[in-house]
């Protein structure tokens, strides 16, 4: 009998991930507070959950946690983008359960067509954020500016752009009060992102607002670094407001710049495999 030729090795074929498997992908590799993840997806037949992880919350720099709902928003966005690039409509349901602060939000893949706009940020979420510590110093062009206040208030988040000298004089003086260190390069173009309210579900929409800032700015080949202890400290907070948000709270200072291709997010190790992602 003739022997069989041996079979060449073959790459196995690529199957897609279903879409929230993908979505719960995205939102695990999304940028976190201080590196800490404060979050896990629990995947449930046609629904993915956004939940806080509560011990890893910083108690001394986050004491109420809006430095933890700014990341939850950030993987949340991150999640929507996933959807949006799957091809899948999603209804987002934000702190659903009084009763269970946990339960940050809910994404459920619905009829109709997706957003566009989000799908069209995919390449960039892969892609991740640039590093900040090698921006560039430069101003961001009027008509991208224009479109991250536009990005900011799809997200319900008002983005200032802060441009007059005294301004920037400000954020530089409170930025050494703050001890952030050195102060702020004022040939980057800086903005502050800010919300009508100051309660969870508004630190929730401004990390929302803040990695669609990002990402837009990743798309065009710019990159953003938060400026956290602006806002972490109450006395600079409200000296930021009274000068630049007025009727709105500051919640986050981004110093901007050109940037190179970014290095992928690091995110910690999951054992089963799906990205920080429980499946009930």
């Amino acid at each position: 009998m003739a022997r069989r030729a041996a079979l060449p090795d073959l790459p196995p074929p690529r199957v897609p991930r279903p879409p929230l498997e993908a979505a719960a992908d995205a939102a695990g590799r999304a940028p976190a507070v201080h590196g800490a993840q404060p979050w896990r997806a629990v995947l449930h037949p046609g629904r993915l959950e956004l939940v806080a992880d509560l011990p890893r919350q910083l108690a001394v720099p986050d004491p109420v946690g809006r430095a933890r709902a700014r990341s939850v928003g950030a993987a949340l966005f991150d999640a929507r983008v996933a959807l949006a690039a799957a091809g899948s409509a999603v209804r987002v349901d934000r702190l659903p359960d009084p009763t269970d602060p946990g339960v940050v939000a809910v994404l459920r893949p619905v009829d109709g067509p997706p957003d566009p706009v989000l799908a069209a940020l995919s390449p960039a979420v892969r892609r991740g954020h640039a590093d900040p510590r090698r921006l560039e110093a430069d101003r961001v062009p009027e008509d991208v500016l224009r479109l991250l206040v536009a990005a900011a208030a799809a997200e319900e988040t008002v983005l200032v752009p802060v441009t007059r000298e005294e301004h920037l004089r400000l954020v530089a003086r409170l930025a050494q009060q703050a001890g952030r260190g050195p102060a702020p390069d004022t040939d980057r173009t800086l903005v502050v992102l800010a919300t009508h309210r100051d309660d969870l579900r508004a630190w929730l929409r401004c990390g929302e607002a803040l990695e669609r800032v990002l990402l837009e700015l990743t798309a065009r080949g710019w990159g953003g670094e938060p400026l956290p202890r602006l806002v972490e400290v109450p006395v600079t907070r409200t000296q930021l407001r009274s000068a630049l948000s007025w009727d709105a709270h500051p919640q986050v200072v981004l110093r901007t710049g050109r940037a190179p291709v970014p290095a992928p997010t690091p995110r910690r190790p999951v054992p089963d495999g799906h990205g920080g992602t429980t499946w009930v």
